[in-house]
């Protein structure tokens, strides 16, 4: 008896010793990972390796670089250099810069996994695809030999940065730049940020101030100038301008957020730049014109008159000063269209050039000079010159004299703001080729494209096949050299919005991680399938299904772009379609209809079927192709319940991130569904408006009932997990989804029609 449960016991027992002893071998299981420690995107990428080969049950041993026949793991990985040829290193053909090159190599002794980059920013990458592929497979068989160069060469984010209260961005009359300005002199912000950057696949960071300087650097002729601690307003938000003035007044009274001499503070920016070069990532300094706030009790003159030689003068020096003391700046931005006064396009450019030509070109001279304490005989400085509100051909004849203009590798780069304000809305927009803007840049010269995202503050947003098709789509490449890709309207620095944050409060590019990821990585690599991403969705939010969370947040995803491409504001304080909201403040179903904002034009829109307004519909205009307003309504209706559809049943449990992210996908859903249902009934009011018919008159009604459900549904969804905010360029009154209901509901028109018909909309 003793001895059959003994037998029996050890019966139990024996899988689960099994499972423990494979268990404890896999733990066990020796590799090697060798690659250049002193070399820093090298190092961030071999953390990565390192920590996915942990977690899947490998004890790693790190060496310098070598003979890997030298190294005693049977599984080796050596991230390297195709210019290093380290023993054993297979050859590479047909690779650029930050292209890459993973080989397995076998032998009955050991299996190499080599990673080479063309360059150590293509090491990284590599590097990075091979943590991931082993994550995704739970070690190193699931990795599969492959070769990839970059598509696109810069892939950048557009970040409105507001330093403080004296040197303030275009965005800093908004909550979310306020409640920023003491984080962006945090050392654990930027590494989250350019770590995150990193691992996406970002490799520029572009910070855009009105007029940094003060905060940035002590310039050696205008040395009262630099300004000492980090400072914010006090007290309530303020009205400022739609062209940047009125963002500071010297009359108000600021609190101190840190104690910060200006050394200190150039020594934080240098640390800054060194951490985003060492993950691959060029740093930019953009700015706008005329702006001098910081200089106002200097003494020096400096004003925001572009006749003022002294202000001239200051830029200049500024210019050259900010290069000199940053020798990893990879460049500086401007822009001609915003504070320049009441002059032409040529003296604009005149301006411009005796400024930040000037002082580029004084900076670059500096580094040519032996003599000079900035000698870098290797540095190359860029200057970005924003065609906004400019004429490209003054740009072009104005600053042909910049060094290195006419290069293979030009010093003079042009900017365009590709999508507007929206870039959810056409994969193809087409308003680079109006006035044949795009076929006029010369011969080797290339841009960068603006892509400004004011459509979403908060839903987290999930769909690569139009990202996909959106970079598919970008014009001839040879023209560009790359992206960046940020709002106007919103600081992407830490949120301040959730009900539940999280403490430190969470960064914006971790809760809006997928919208980077897809961007990034598609802009790196757009031939990366579906599968790939649903994958690292289930690795993400392993207890649910991955395929029913990506199809689900893949088709609420479709509804911004499609609603933007119907009513089409075209810059962000006309439209804001997370909120139906503009600076007038709600969009009424009367401005469908009219409509305030017609869809895109075939001009402005290269997705086809292109889309009918309300107004030309019911008019009897000739389709000629276009989706009308009713059919705009059901693909909306559709996008929606396929995606609630498709996440019905997911079970968030106590994952926190899954569960607001299930809330995100429903309250987009919602979203959806309100915009159709106040298409549909704009379509019927109008034909009330026209004919008079009572029928259309109740299916207006009913329709616009219904809309005000859906965004009851929507403001419940969203209230559970956000607070309000004061939003850039929407004046003083917060942006409220569950405010905005009595606007809603204010559409709904009466049960009875009125005696006297309104007369249809002009």
């Amino acid at each position: 008896m003793r001895f059959s449960f003994l037998f029996d016991l050890r019966r139990a027992i024996a899988p689960i010793a099994a499972a423990l002893a494979v268990s404890t071998a896999q733990a066990q299981t020796p590799a090697a990972l060798m690659y250049d420690a002193k070399v820093g995107p090298v190092a961030f990428a071999a953390g990565e390796v390192k920590t996915a080969l942990t977690a899947n049950h490998f004890s790693v041993t790190v060496l310098p670089p070598g003979d890997p026949a030298l190294a005693k793991p049977f599984i080796r990985v050596i991230l390297t250099t195709e210019d290093a040829k380290l023993p054993g290193q297979p050859a590479t053909t047909g690779l650029v810069n930050q292209g890459y090159s993973i080989q397995r190599l076998a032998t009955p002794a050991a299996t190499n996994w080599w990673v080479i980059g063309k360059d150590a920013a293509g090491a990284m990458y590599g590097g990075l695809e091979l943590a991931e592929c082993v994550q995704l497979a739970k070690g190193v068989e699931g990795v599969t030999n492959r070769q990839t160069n970059p598509y696109l060469e810069k892939r950048g984010i557009k970040f409105n940065i507001p330093l403080d209260a004296r040197t303030p961005s275009y965005s800093d009359d908004s909550d979310s730049a306020q409640a920023n300005i003491a984080h962006m002199w945090e050392t654990n912000f930027w590494a989250g940020m350019l770590d995150a950057m990193a691992r996406h696949r970002y490799n520029l960071l572009s910070l855009w101030s009105l007029h940094p300087f003060p905060s940035l650097v002590r310039v050696p002729e205008y040395p009262d100038v630099a300004l000492a601690d980090v400072k914010r307003k006090s007290g309530p938000m303020w009205d400022a301008t739609l062209r940047g003035t009125k963002m500071y007044d010297p009359s108000w009274k600021l609190t101190t957020v840190k104690k910060m001499t200006i050394e200190e503070k150039i020594a934080f920016w240098r640390w800054v730049m060194q951490y985003a070069r060492d993950r691959g990532i060029e740093c930019y300094i953009m700015t706008w014109n005329i702006f001098v706030y910081g200089t106002e009790s200097t003494g020096y003159g400096i004003t925001d008159s572009p006749t003022n030689a002294v202000t001239k003068d200051y830029f200049r020096k500024s210019v050259r000063a900010l290069c000199n003391t940053y020798p990893l700046l990879a460049g500086v931005g401007l822009t001609t269209g915003e504070n320049m006064g009441n002059i032409t396009d040529e003296q604009k450019e005149l301006w411009a050039w005796d400024t930040y030509g000037l002082g580029i070109s004084d900076a670059m001279a500096d580094a040519q000079n032996p003599a000079s304490p900035h000698y870098s005989p290797e540095r190359k400085i860029k200057l970005i010159h924003r065609a906004h509100q400019a004429d490209l051909k003054e740009i072009i004849e104005v600053f042909s004299a910049l060094p290195g203009r006419t290069n293979a590798e030009s010093s003079l780069l042009f900017s365009f703001k590709y999508s507007q304000a929206h870039m959810l809305s056409s994969t193809k927009p087409l308003f680079i080729h109006q006035k044949d803007w795009f076929s006029t840049i010369p011969a080797g010269s290339k841009i960068m494209l603006t892509v400004r995202n004011d459509d979403l503050y908060y839903l987290r947003w999930g769909d690569p096949d139009f990202a996909r098709a959106y970079l598919a789509n970008l014009p001839d490449l040879s023209k560009i050299a790359g992206i960046y890709i940020g709002p106007d309207g919103y600081t992407w620095g830490r949120e301040y919005l959730s009900t539940e944050p999280d403490s430190p409060r969470q960064l914006v590019i971790e809760k809006m991680w997928y919208f980077f990821l897809l961007y990034g990585r598609l802009a790196y690599d757009p031939t990366i399938p579906n599968s790939r991403f649903e994958a690292i969705l289930g690795k993400r939010f392993p207890t649910v299904s991955a395929e029913k969370l990506f199809s689900g947040w893949a088709s609420v995803s479709k509804i911004i772009p499609l609603v933007t491409r119907f009513y089409w504001g075209a810059l962000d304080f006309q439209w804001y379609p997370e909120a139906c909201w503009s600076l007038e403040g709600f969009e009424t179903v009367e401005k469908f209809i009219k409509p305030r904002w017609r869809p895109m034009s075939a001009g402005a829109d290269g997705d086809r079927p292109l889309l009918m307004s309300v107004k030309e519909y019911v008019d009897g205009a000739k389709p000629d192709g276009r989706l009308n307003p009713e059919q705009v309504a059901d693909q909306l209706q559709q996008f929606a319940e396929r995606g609630l559809g498709s996440i019905a049943g997911l079970d968030a449990g106590t994952n926190k991130e899954l569960r607001l992210t299930l809330g995100d996908i429903k309250a987009m859903a919602s979203l959806g569904k309100y915009y159709a249902e106040k298409i549909r009934g704009a379509v019927a009011l109008y034909r009330y408006q026209t004919a008079g018919s009572t029928a259309a008159y109740a299916q207006a009604r009913k329709h616009l009932i219904a809309a005000s459900d859906h965004w009851r549904q929507y403001a419940a969804q969203w209230s559970a997990q956000y607070h309000k905010q004061v939003l850039t360029r929407m004046g003083l009154t917060a942006v409220d989804i569950a405010g905005i209901q009595a606007r809603v509901d204010a559409d709904i028109p009466p049960e009875t029609p009125p005696t006297n018909r309104p007369s249809p909309s002009p």
